[in-house]
């Protein structure tokens, strides 16, 4: 799989990319017909009679319409199922990554909870934690920010490098942040650049010194050094423990039951995200809906525009079996008219597919969201592929030898 990185013109780069989605689905399908014409061309010098019927097909209007219909709706189907398979993919690793996780807050900063909770079997790590959320000001911009300042942190959350591992390190202990890629590419904020950070009615101000890249909080946050954030905004040492376990939800239940007394508050990770879960469920099951309607809805268009391009052409074939033309050879005759265009259409498809996910990488750039879509080929092939094989299949699937007749007689 590849990964399209992106430079930070975000409302430029948005515009052109919300322009350019629209705008290759439309060349594809004014593209389609001029191939088609092309092909037809060349088709009907063939000698072989089955051949030239099916060029002479294609310069049907009707069947430059459908074909127009079916690259227009296999490029935009392809594009609807290439983001839901990603996201879901993306967001099912995103899980799988912090089912291991629970996070025990309302701790006190004193070694007492920190051992007791340790000490729990079934429990394989915990590190200390100031998890809190605040407003970020930088470049006349202000967001609200997750900041994590965690003990190990590289070791809980898998964050992929931009900058590498070993000069995040070194500089989260050096008293700098971390900022997500998104905020990069969102925002200009790089390497060098400053972070106010206001939690409360306290203020502190960090150094960019690294970039990472998580899916977590949609980029939002901020990765802080635990001494450096207690330090800056005059806080406990720690008021969160995260601890790493292999059955999170026996873990976290046998916590409950052991510091009930001690009203602290035991989530696994997945619960406590529960809320951010459920919603980007919804959202990347919309996608998948919408995918499955849009490729309904246009093999619905596409078989209706078949039925009309047929009609055009009954004279046509009426005169045809008049000349001596079998049945056998006529159903032939469109199942190639039918699988050239759908080749064509999947042709187009597969060489539009990735220039669209770069489109679409851009134009949520103007809603400032920033999303990875990875290229998948195999999603490209499998679903042009399956549609543009049923369309060429449509001979046999509706039974176009059934009307084959003259004047209400069957010709055999």
């Amino acid at each position: 799989m590849l990964v399209m990185a992106l430079t930070p013109m975000p409302t430029v780069r948005g515009v052109f990319g919300l322009l350019n989605v629209a705008m290759i689905a439309i060349c594809a399908c004014l593209i389609a017909p001029l191939i088609l014409k092309g092909i037809s061309k060349g088709l009907s010098r063939s000698k072989n009679p089955d051949v030239y019927v099916a060029a002479k097909g294609l310069e049907n209007k009707s069947t430059r319409r459908g074909a127009r219909l079916l690259t227009l709706g296999v490029t935009v189907g392809v594009l609807l199922t290439l983001a839901w398979t990603v996201t879901k993919a993306v967001f099912s690793n995103f899980k799988d990554d912090y089912a291991d996780l629970i996070f025990v807050t309302n701790v006190s900063s004193t070694a007492t909870d920190f051992d007791d909770i340790s000490a729990v079997k079934g429990v394989e790590k915990a590190s200390k934690a100031l998890w809190i959320k605040g407003d970020a000001e930088f470049k006349g911009l202000k967001k609200s920010v997750n900041v994590i300042a965690v003990d190990d942190v590289f070791d809980i959350i898998d964050f992929r490098f931009i900058t590498d591992k070993k000069t995040c390190s070194e500089k989260l202990n050096e008293g700098y942040c971390l900022i997500d890629y998104a905020y990069s590419v969102l925002h200009g904020l790089n390497v060098g650049d400053s972070v106010k950070l206001k939690y409360e009615d306290k203020t502190a101000t960090f150094t960019v010194g690294g970039i990472v890249r998580q899916e977590l909080f949609g980029g939002a946050y901020l990765v802080v050094g635990r001494q450096t954030l207690s330090s800056a905004l005059n806080t406990s040492c720690f008021d969160t423990i995260v601890v790493s376990a292999k059955n999170a939800d026996a873990v976290a239940k046998k916590m409950q039951t052991e510091f009930s007394s001690k009203n602290l508050f035991v989530l696994t990770a997945l619960k406590t995200f529960s809320w951010e879960s459920e919603s980007f469920d919804k959202i990347f099951n919309l996608i998948g809906y919408l995918s499955i309607m849009f490729l309904l809805a246009m093999m619905a268009s596409v078989i209706v525009n078949v039925f009309i391009a047929r009609g055009t052409k009954k004279n046509e074939r009426s005169q045809l079996m008049l000349l001596g033309m079998q049945k056998k050879d006529m159903l032939l005759s469109e199942w190639l008219e039918h699988t050239i265009v759908a080749a064509v259409a999947f042709v187009i498809a597969v060489a539009f597919s990735a220039l669209h996910i770069l489109s679409l990488i851009y134009a949520l750039l103007l809603f400032e969201l920033y999303f990875e879509f990875y290229y998948v080929a195999w999603v490209t092939f499998t679903v042009s592929g399956v549609v543009c094989l049923i369309y060429s299949l449509l001979p046999f699937i509706l039974c176009f030898s059934r009307g084959y007749k003259i004047k209400g007689v069957s010709k055999e």
